[in-house]
């Protein structure tokens, strides 16, 4: 196997293990947009595995001459039609106007693979080893095989590359540059095919430089799909960062809170939420779980102690203090309310700051005022 080749079934598989633990990971992805990505791959990455000449000589052996290189074939257009019915369903089709398009991609599908079944059976058994460097050896039935899967070739990728090219100013930058790799990518793999048309209808083609035209044009193939890989790859590791990124925020506001969360839930352990994670958290938000929960036991913690920060702030107003006045209060009133004779007794909750309509807001008001927490031990 060329190691253009071995590269790009890397490539592929790398895709694959991305696509599937992007499938994992997701719970919502009705259509099934990432699973038809990761067929699409596994596709092409096992049909490139399966070229492999020791491979096809094998299953040649093992079945009927001319079995691998039908075999790889299939799969490889297979790949392409996934390929296809991700774009049919990406765009966001519902009901007949979806459904109609990728019937009748799964009919050409089908008559492609027919098509090529058929004449590797004419093709006498002598002949079926061949490739596209020995054409010149071949009979006109032989270049027929690789016209009928240069055609579908053409076909998938034209589909994809057009349609995609209709989103690239929509959505985020690098979700558009994302589809501007993969149009363009899959716009080089059709200039591809149409060369290796050529080759194989012209033997001035073939002739030029002893092969060099499907020499470049195998290399610059196999290129132009780890383009349609990162492309495809490209939004969804950009979202994969963010997420990253988000989760890294959450477990520093997490922590920024603990100082005011240990004080208030030592003062009022009723306070305490249910420890488990809701099971639609559990996987892709655990950590904003806790966050909320940790930022609702500090806001209504504040409001059990409100009635003695107000004591203690006097005449001015709990709502217009700022978060560092509200943290030099916090332990004078845990004082007081420990001093009261009935430190459970009712009393009339104020209101602690000018709480936002906005979480996050909110959530950096309450850090500040840990933050500006005296240490304490514990």
């Amino acid at each position: 196997m060329p190691w253009q080749q071995v590269v790009l079934t890397v490539v592929l598989l790398a895709a694959v293990g991305w696509s599937l633990s992007e499938i994992a990971g997701r719970h919502a992805d009705s259509r099934g947009v990432l699973r038809w990505v990761a067929v699409a791959f596994a596709s092409l990455a096992a049909g490139n595995v399966l070229s492999a000449e020791p491979i096809v000589e094998a299953m040649d052996a093992l079945v009927f001459p001319g079995f691998g290189r039908l075999f790889f074939n299939v799969w490889i257009t297979g790949g392409l039609f996934a390929l296809v019915c991700f774009f049919r369903v990406g765009r966001g089709g519902t009901g007949r106007r979806y459904r109609s398009p990728v019937v009748y991609d799964l009919f050409m599908w089908l008559a492609v693979v027919a098509a090529l079944i058929v004449i590797t059976v004419l093709i006498p058994p002598s002949d079926r080893h061949h490739s596209l460097t020995s054409l010149d050896y071949a009979g006109e039935v032989v270049g027929m095989f690789y016209i009928v899967g240069n055609a579908y070739f053409v076909y998938a990728y034209g589909v994809v590359a057009v349609g995609v090219a209709g989103f690239l100013l929509l959505g985020p930058v690098v979700h558009r540059i994302g589809l501007a790799i993969l149009s363009s990518s899959l716009g080089v793999l059709c200039a591809t095919c149409l060369v290796r048309a050529a080759w194989v209808v012209s033997p001035e083609v073939r002739a030029v430089d002893h092969g060099v035209v499907n020499e470049w044009n195998f290399a610059v193939a196999n290129i132009a799909t780890i383009g349609v890989c990162v492309g495809l790859c490209l939004p969804a590791f950009t979202q994969v960062v963010g997420a990253a990124r988000l989760r890294r925020v959450r477990e520093r506001q997490h922590r920024d809170l603990l100082p005011l969360w240990n004080r208030l839930i030592r003062a009022f352990p009723e306070l305490c939420l249910d420890r488990a994670v809701p099971a639609p958290f559990a996987r892709e938000r655990g950590k904003e779980w806790k966050l909320y929960r940790r930022y609702i036991e500090c806001r209504d913690g504040l409001t059990q102690l409100s009635p003695f920060l107000a004591d203690v702030a006097g005449s001015n107003d709990l709502g217009d203090m700022t978060a560092e006045e509200i943290a030099a209060l916090i332990d004078p009133a845990l004082a007081r309310r420990g001093a009261a004779e009935v430190p459970s007794a009712p009393r009339t909750a104020r209101r602690v700051m000018g709480r936002g309509e906005e979480f996050e807001f909110d959530v950096d008001e309450l850090i500040r005022v840990s933050r500006a927490l005296t240490p304490v031990g514990g």
